[in-house]
């Protein structure tokens, strides 16, 4: 479906998409509850289901007495299939089900079949000093954290949701951004011109490997065994420097990545969209029932979002002049 907006009012135009994405949201998504999963589900139960179905369509059209026999063997057949299945399901679960190591995994099914599922209590946080256990305090001590570069007046908020690795320390959290499926849109299409641009003029570095179509960052690792290989045969020592940038994403200055994006001629509407989408943002972390105060976080990129990668490409493009 096209959508063809009018107008040059931005709330006129943005009404007019909104509206055209619901629409189609209206005429595409299928309505109604999904079917839950059925484990013991396979391809005969289907095909007895689809006949039974047909022949009671068949009775409520002709309400014969021979298609009224002929939907009642079909209805015993399915109940019939869908018994012997489900006793090999559960007989084969059971044989696979070893207790030694897999006490987890019984727990789980045990919970299933009783219908409970058992939750863990919360673990407590480290933060090196101290150990919390109240939700609130770990809320502003995350949102403390993620935004403990500097401050701002005016701010636009995000909903974040949090990632961790393994570990109890806060610095092990990372932060995923939540948008709205328009701003999703946008991001996307921005983020399909700008690197359609950045390709056609050349302006990425041609040592750059990650985020680019057609390259991968095991090219990396052949350029690197190649030049081992020429360094052998010439008798030669071949020197690596293996940099690891911590919280790359999140220490990403934001005025040097202006900067380097007008110098490599981003001008125009593309740069104030880029540069309103990076500046003035607001962090707030909710855990559980714990929601902290209203921070301000000025440096970084916001992880989970598709634009991201490339502007990550445009603030390390200069790193190889570095050596």
């Amino acid at each position: 479906m096209a959508i063809k907006p009018t107008g040059d009012d931005p709330n006129l135009l943005c009404s007019q998409i909104t509206e055209g994405i619901l629409k189609a949201a209206a005429d595409y998504i299928p309505r109604g509850c999904r079917k839950p999963y059925k484990p013991f589900w396979n391809t005969n139960i289907e095909q007895a289901v689809k006949t039974r179905q047909e022949a009671r369509k068949q009775m409520e059209k002709n309400p014969t007495i021979e298609n009224k026999i002929l939907y009642n063997k079909t209805s015993t057949l399915v109940k019939r299939k869908v018994k012997t299945v489900k006793k090999e399901k559960w007989t084969k679960t059971c044989e696979n089900l070893d207790l030694r190591k897999d006490g987890a995994k019984a727990w789980s099914l045990l919970n299933n079949l009783n219908g409970e599922k058992r939750r863990k209590n919360p673990k407590p946080l480290s933060t090196g000093d101290e150990t919390i256990v109240e939700d609130q305090k770990k809320a502003e001590v995350f949102n403390k954290y993620f935004s403990s570069v500097n401050k701002a007046e005016r701010a636009t908020k995000k909903d974040k949701i949090l990632l961790r690795k393994p570990a109890e320390d806060v610095k092990s959290y990372r932060r995923i951004h939540l948008t709205s499926c328009l701003g999703k849109l946008a991001e996307r299409i921005i983020n399909n011109r700008l690197y359609w641009w950045l390709e056609s003029n050349k302006i990425l570095n041609p040592n750059q490997a990650g985020f680019r179509t057609g390259q991968q960052t095991e090219d990396q690792l052949f350029r690197l065994s190649q030049k081992v290989i020429d360094g052998f045969q010439k008798k030669k020592n071949t020197t690596a420097v293996f940099v690891d940038l911590q919280q790359a994403y999140d220490r990403v200055w934001r005025k040097g990545l202006l900067w380097k994006m007008s110098e490599v001629g981003i001008h125009g509407r593309l740069y104030k969209w880029e540069k309103y989408f990076l500046v003035n943002r607001m962090i707030q972390t909710k855990i559980n029932n714990g929601i902290s105060s209203k921070l301000i976080q000025e440096e970084g990129l916001p992880q989970g979002s598709s634009l991201s990668c490339t502007l990550f490409l445009i603030f390390i493009n200069d790193l190889p002049d570095v050596f």
